[in-house]
């Protein structure tokens, strides 16, 4: 038992501060990705809306005809 005491050493400042670091990267890359995804639908549903109302206004303008 006291072999095991005297062979443990602590985590040394820079496996600390590495570890930290890839832990960083590594969450900004995924918020990254995340926000990446959230954009491009918050795009196409821009996109959607606005092709809907185009088509609406299209298609008041054929009914109205017809009704003439």
């Amino acid at each position: 038992m006291n072999n095991n005491v005297l062979t443990f050493r602590p985590i040394s400042f820079s496996t600390l501060l590495g570890g930290f670091i890839i832990a960083a990267l590594i969450s900004m890359f995924v918020v990254q990705v995340r926000v990446h995804k959230d954009h491009k639908n918050v795009t196409r549903e821009t996109i959607a809306d606005n092709y809907q109302q185009q088509f609406n206004i299209k298609l008041q303008l054929v009914v109205a005809e017809l009704l003439l």
